[in-house]
């Protein structure tokens, strides 16, 4: 709120009152081009993603689920949030409020157990296995084991998939 003041001039016929007045100036709505947030829903990459935003005036941005403050980034599965509100805070504006997701859904890999040979009365052979679809550089959990017996015959390879949180495993 601002003052209005009105200064008199002189006026020798009359006996002047004096009231100031009050410029009220209120806040102004935010458009979406002055501010707007957009999530992200994508595959996980072992890349860090962050929820995009629009901020042309300068406001505070906050993230919050559920009235806690939360990050807008997130890297892994455990880090997906539905409905992230994100306020932006301005002097001059209205806030506005904008939900957004931050999901990151796993990853499908494969483990395919490598096929081995032995001679009978040999030691086994170390078991392997051949992992597709997982991020460059990232080593999966998992084991591998055989059915048991020393007979001459073929003898299954199995693969038991370890806890791997940003991967949908098949084996």
């Amino acid at each position: 709120n601002y003052p209005i003041t009105v200064i008199a001039g002189e006026n020798p016929n009359y006996t002047v009152t004096v009231v100031p007045g009050e410029l009220e100036i209120t806040k102004a709505a935010m458009t979406d081009e002055q501010a707007d947030a957009e999530g992200f829903n994508v595959v996980y990459d072992g890349n860090t993603h962050s929820i995009s935003i629009v901020n042309t005036i300068g406001a505070t941005v906050s993230y919050r689920k559920d009235g806690e403050e939360v990050s807008p980034e997130a890297l892994n599965v455990a880090d997906s949030l539905e409905g992230v509100e994100v306020t932006f805070t301005h002097p001059n504006y209205a806030d506005k409020t904008v939900i957004v997701d931050k999901i990151i859904t796993p990853k499908e890999v494969t483990i395919t157990a490598d096929d081995k040979t032995k001679v009978y009365g040999t030691a086994d052979p170390e078991l392997t296995a051949t992992v597709n679809g997982a991020v460059e550089g990232e080593t999966l959990s998992y084991t591998l084991s055989r059915v048991e017996g020393e007979d001459v015959g073929n003898y299954p390879i199995t693969v038991i998939a370890g806890e791997n949180p940003n991967y949908t495993v098949t084996v």
